[in-house]
């Protein structure tokens, strides 16, 4: 299970009459029988008590991945919850993880999904009013649980006791990994209490601690008191909170007793590693009270601050319309993104992929690809840059896919200054480009940049330099900076990379949806400067495109461009304008330290609104944490994963994530994992 961040320090005290520990002792066990038999006789006196019928109503909740939230957002989470509970006055958040089918492009998917309640007895407004969620009915008893209608098996528990440094969000959904539940139900039942009554408990906590003061015996459990009295105090001499009554009940369901004891097994070390103790009572009635959340036992007194510090909403259900199914976060819950939608705090479609090799990032872009490919159908165009030529390898035989390799020695057609002039690049970052590549001088720098402005190609650059040397040898006079431009054009259009510049690129670039562009060489020089020239070119035909439709450049291997200044700040400059054409940028490397190498790399990481963090090396440790932003937990979190999963942060939404293939995607692609 995910650790929590930090402590809740819920101070809980016992309510009284009740049991606090059902297996702590002997004389709690005895306690314990005794209730049980007079249970007919205390029901009996509460049917002869006139009263006047209790109407509560019931409102859904929004559930939030809570632990992916800053301290900001947290507090405000904490604070709406505290209020909630305190205008409320008696009730109970009821969550219910329910096990279903999630169905996407006409594949089936097993996940869970997560609903959230408030049962109130006052009307509150600020709230969609729900029906009352439905559950199993009891259908009969096994020997230690409860079979319902449904034909599930269920068993209850209940809280009898808190630690004092509980951690924060204690009562969210645990994550089980040995086997899920079909379900499970986590209730807190609470009830407003008056101030007078809470004032007198922490009165007599502090009388017991100055009478065990005076004879020395301040023990263990008398420190848990003080710890109790003084987080209560500040509750509500600090924060206002109300003073309430409560219980808390979790309910599993499996598919046989099997399995819902493994289950059992999952659930009892998580809860008390965060700081809760149950218990799960043989007795079939009182399994009966609980699975009815009516037991009278179990009862302790709080304030709606520290009950609220339990979280019992931390849960993501991220199902954006129109979007692609990416996979389910760590408790089974779908997650559906539409980078292309403004919603969830995003305002551009572009993302960033990382992760070390066998992390899964090649595989999950080209799940997306074929995804997009199926929802968007004739409303998008893909366009891959590929330097290792992986996708071509994926996409073969696909009749929707126009895709070409090109290897060494090619001519490919990729003239720097045409392709910049058709895709509104800066000339300026297109010589700067060309300066670092071939090491040209500094002191050439303006003097290139004034003659590409001046030209439409690189061949009319060199001509129009010869040109002038030429009128300058008439006049007999030599100009030394033009004669050093000349070699290093020269140099540029008579080594292999001429083969680069000219040709022709292919006609048939636009009659596909699907674009490819894959080399094949080992040379890394050469493989910069075509996949620099590749991404100028995807560019150039993007602007060709109608401006409403829906496009997405996906640059692989990106960590071999972004090193370079020259090349990362093109890139960003895409990044920057591509949203006003509807276009999504996706840039993939290897570590999320690819993007600390210069200003521009560190400017792409910050335009892309949806990053997908897959498992890093430890060497990305620092950068995980300081351009991520992501905190201890989180960080250990994507060094562990396994392949395929790891942290989505999109717009203002962050998550857990495992991407999830069909059988036939795995078939097709598992080389490329």
């Amino acid at each position: 299970m995910y650790k929590r961040q930090g402590l809740a320090t819920a101070a809980t005290g016992t309510a009284k009459p009740g049991i606090t520990n059902i297996k702590s002792s002997i004389y709690a066990a005895f306690l314990f029988s005794i209730l049980s038999q007079n249970l007919v006789f205390l029901k009996a006196i509460q049917l002869m008590k006139p009263r006047l019928q209790e109407k509560y109503n019931w409102y859904k909740l929004n559930t939030t991945p809570y632990f992916l939230l800053d301290i900001d957002e947290r507090r405000k989470e904490l604070f709406n919850l505290a209020s909630l509970l305190g205008y409320s006055k008696k009730g109970m958040v009821y969550v219910q993880r329910k096990s279903g089918i999630y169905e996407s492009l006409g594949n089936k998917y097993q996940i869970f999904s997560t609903s959230a309640y408030l049962k109130s007895l006052q009307e509150i407004k600020v709230l969609d009013i729900a029906e009352e969620p439905k559950r199993p009915t009891i259908q009969g008893f096994g020997k230690s649980y409860i079979i319902t209608d449904e034909g599930t098996y269920a068993k209850g528990f209940i809280a009898y006791s808190f630690s004092t440094a509980i951690l924060e969000g204690a009562l969210s959904i645990p994550v089980f990994k040995k086997v899920k539940p079909e379900m499970i139900e986590i209730t807190i039942k609470f009830s407003i209490i008056s101030k007078e009554r809470m004032r007198n408990y922490i009165s007599s906590i502090d009388s017991k601690l100055m009478k065990a003061g005076r004879f020395g015996n301040v023990i263990a459990e008398l420190e848990a008191l003080r710890a109790q009295s003084a987080t209560l105090k500040k509750d509500f001499d600090e924060f206002g909170a109300e003073p309430l009554e409560f219980q808390v009940f979790y309910i599993l369901h499996a598919r046989s007793p099997q399995e819902l004891e493994v289950a059992a097994q999952e659930l009892i070390p998580q809860l008390t590693e965060a700081g809760i103790l149950v218990d799960s009572p043989n007795s079939r009635s009182l399994q009966k009270e609980i699975y009815e959340f009516s037991a009278r036992f179990s009862k302790r007194y709080s304030s709606t601050i520290s009950i609220a510090k339990l979280y019992p909403l931390a849960a993501s259900n991220i199902i954006e319309e129109g979007g692609v199914f990416l996979g389910i976060d760590d408790t089974g819950a779908p997650i559906v993104i539409d980078t292309f939608s403004r919603v969830n705090g995003r305002s551009n479609p572009h993302w960033i992929i990382s992760g070390t090799t066998g992390a899964g990032k090649t595989t999950t872009t080209a799940l997306l690809i074929d995804r997009l490919k199926k929802i968007y159908k004739d409303n998008v165009y893909i366009f891959v840059i590929d330097p290792l030529a992986n996708f071509n390898r994926f996409f073969q035989g696909d009749s929707d896919v126009f895709s070409i390799v090109w290897e060494y020695g090619q001519e490919m057609g990729l003239d720097p200054v045409a392709l910049a002039r058709e895709g509104g690049i800066n000339l300026g970052d297109v010589t700067d480009f060309l300066v670092e590549l071939y090491q040209i001088p500094g002191k050439l720098r303006g003097l290139m940049a004034n003659y590409i402005e001046k030209c439409r190609s690189i061949s009319e650059l060199l001509k129009n330099v010869r040109d002038d040397l030429n009128e300058l040898e008439k006049q007999k006079l030599r100009n030394r900076n033009l004669e050093d431009l000349e070699a290093y054009l020269l140099n540029m259009t008579t080594n292999p990379d001429k083969l680069i510049y000219y040709g022709e690129t292919p006609t048939e670039l636009l009659k596909k949806r699907t674009i490819i562009l894959g080399l094949k060489t080992d040379d890394n020089r050469h493989k910069r400067l075509a996949a620099t020239l590749l991404i100028l070119l995807a560019w150039a035909q993007i602007n060709k495109l109608p401006r409403e439709m829906r496009k997405i450049i996906i640059i692989d291997e990106a960590h071999l461009l972004l090193i370079y200044p020259s090349i990362a700040r093109i890139i960003a400059q895409i990044y920057k304008t591509a949203r006003n054409l509807s276009t999504g940028i996706i840039t993939i490397t290897q570590l999320v330290s690819d993007y600390t190498k210069n200003e521009y790399s560190k400017d792409i990481f910050q335009l892309a609104d949806t990053k997908l963090i897959l498992k890093q090396e430890d060497t990305a440790e620092k950068d995980l944490k300081e351009l991520a932003r992501l905190s201890d937990e989180e960080i250990d979190y994507v060094l562990k994963s396994e392949t395929g999963q790891g942290i989505l942060k999109t717009g203002s939404v962050k998550t857990f994530i495992h991407v999830l293939l069909t059988e036939e995607e795995k078939a097709k692609w598992r080389a490329g994992v």
